[in-house]
C-alpha cells in the first residue's frame, strides 16, 4: 500500500506525479499542508486533479491525498495552482481487473491466401496477419489468431493504465516449421517464440507449440502450448508503449497473463494468486512447490534488457521470469478497491518521459519507479512485506 507519515491517504482514479509538473514560472517548494483533523506534512506540490493532490515527500516518493481531508487553506491553494496547471490531471482506471476478457468472433480468420513464389500461406484475422511457411488448418489458424485477439481485449480493458488502440496495420506474426527456419528468421536458440521490436513482428517456431509436420501430417497440439503465445504478443501489443517499461515489468505483465487461465477464446482472471503459483512452479521440475527462489529485488528491479538477456541465457531461465511475474502480480493487487494499482499510476507516468537519450530516459524511468512503486520503502523491506504475504499462502520465497 501506499506508505505516509502522518495524513491518512487514500488512492484516488488520477495520476498526480512529478514528471507531470508543467511549466510554471517557478519551481513548486515544499510548504506545510495540514488535513481537517489539524495534522500536518510539509511536502512538495507535484500536481492536482479534480479530487486528487500528489505531494512530494523528503525521501522523493510520491504520496496522493483526497482534496476534501485537506483544510480549506489547502485546498484554496490547490484551486489556485490548478487553474495555472489544467493539464495535471490524468484519469486513471480505478475498476478491478475483469474477471473474464473474450475476443469475440475477431479470431476469426477473414482472409487465407497462398503466395508460390515466397512459398508462404497468410493468414489474416481482424487484427493479426499470419505468414507462415506451412500450410495450416483453418481451424488452427483461427485458434492462434483468436488467442492474439483475445490478449488484445485483456490488454484493452485491463486497469493498467494504459490506453492500447490497435495500428491501423495489422500485427504481423511469422510463423515457422522447424527450429532452423525460426532461427534463421532471427529466432533466438532455445527459445519457441520471440518478439522483435526492430522489426515489429513476433516470430514463432511451430514445432516448440506442438505443431508439426511428421509423415507428411500435421500434428496438432498447440493449445496445449498457448502461454508462449500469449506471453509474445503481449510484448508485441505493448511495443508503442514499452520504451520507458523496465524489463522486469514488461517481462511480469507478459507472464502474468500468460498465467491466467484460458479457454475457447476467453481469458479468467479468477484466483489469479493461486494461478500464478501453479503457473511458475510449471518449470520447476522435481523441486519444492512451496519454496520458490528469487531474484533479489534490488538486481531485478535495476536490470536492463541486455543484463536480462544475459541473466537468461543461463541454465535457470525461468527464475528470472518467475521473480518478474510474482512482482508484476504483488503490485497489481497492492492497493484498496476502487483505487488505481500501482501499476497504473507508474505505467502512465512513465509514458510522459521524452528524453531523447535513452540513458536519461532510463534513469528517470528508475526514479518514478522508486517514488511511486517502491514509495519510500528500502529493496529489502520491500521483499520482506512480499515474503510475509506468500508467507499467508504458505509459500517461502527464497532470495538468491
Amino acid at each position: 500500500m501506499l506508505r505516509v507519515l502522518k495524513l491518512p491517504l487514500v488512492f484516488t482514479g488520477f495520476l498526480l506525479v512529478s514528471s507531470l509538473c508543467a511549466e510554471a514560472n517557478e519551481p513548486e517548494k515544499p510548504r506545510q499542508w495540514t488535513d481537517q483533523k489539524g495534522r500536518s506534512l510539509v511536502a512538495t506540490l507535484v500536481s492536482a486533479g479534480t479530487l486528487s493532490v500528489d505531494l512530494r515527500r523528503d525521501d522523493g516518493s510520491i504520496i496522493s491525498i483526497p482534496i476534501r481531508q485537506l483544510n480549506e487553506k489547502g485546498q484554496a491553494y490547490i484551486d489556485n495552482w490548478r487553474s495555472r496547471h489544467p493539464e495535471s490531471a490524468k484519469e486513471l482506471p480505478s475498476t478491478p481487473w475483469p474477471t473474464t476478457i473474450s475476443a469475440a468472433d475477431n479470431g476469426s480468420i477473414l482472409l487465407q491466401d497462398h503466395n508460390p513464389h515466397t512459398h508462404r500461406w497468410r493468414y489474416r484475422s481482424k487484427h493479426f496477419e499470419l505468414i507462415s511457411n506451412i500450410e495450416l488448418p483453418e481451424n488452427t489458424a483461427r485458434d492462434i489468431a483468436t488467442v492474439f485477439e483475445a490478449t488484445l481485449a485483456v490488454l484493452q480493458q485491463a486497469p493498467i493504465g494504459i490506453a492500447v488502440t490497435p495500428p491501423e496495420n495489422p500485427y504481423r506474426v511469422e510463423l515457422y516449421d522447424t527450429q532452423k527456419s525460426y532461427q534463421d528468421a532471427g529466432g533466438t536458440k532455445g527459445s519457441g517464440g520471440q518478439y522483435l521490436p526492430q522489426r515489429n513482428v513476433m516470430l514463432l517456431a511451430l514445432d516448440n507449440l506442438g505443431i508439426e509436420n511428421q509423415a507428411d501430417q500435421l500434428r496438432l497440439d498447440h493449445e496445449n502450448n498457448s502461454f508462449i503465445l500469449k506471453h509474445e504478443v503481449t510484448h508485441q501489443i505493448l511495443n508503442d508503449h514499452a520504451a520507458n517499461i523496465p524489463v522486469w515489468l514488461s517481462e511480469g505483465l507478459a507472464e502474468y497473463i500468460a498465467a491466467a487461465p484460458y479457454r475457447d477464446g476467453t481469458y479468467h482472471f479468477h484466483r489469479m494468486t493461486e494461478n500464478l503459483l501453479n503457473y511458475v512452479n510449471k518449470w520447476r521440475f522435481r523441486e519444492d512447490p512451496r519454496k520458490i527462489p528469487i531474484v533479489p529485488l534490488e538486481v531485478l528491479m535495476e536490470m536492463s534488457f541486455p543484463q536480462w538477456r544475459m541473466a537468461v541465457a543461463g541454465n535457470k531461465p525461468y527464475i528470472n521470469y518467475n521473480s518478474a511475474a510474482l512482482l508484476a502480480h504483488f503490485f497489481l493487487s497492492d492497493h484498496a478497491p476502487g483505487t488505481p494499482s500501482p501499476v497504473a499510476r507508474y505505467l502512465s507516468a512513465i509514458q510522459d518521459i521524452r528524453e531523447t537519450d535513452p540513458r536519461f530516459r532510463r534513469r528517470k524511468s528508475l526514479d518514478l519507479q522508486s517514488q511511486m512503486l517502491l514509495q519510500g520503502r528500502s529493496y529489502q523491506e520491500l521483499q520482506a512485506e512480499i515474503a510475509e504475504k506468500w508467507l499467508e499462502k504458505n509459500v517461502e520465497l527464497i532470495f538468491q
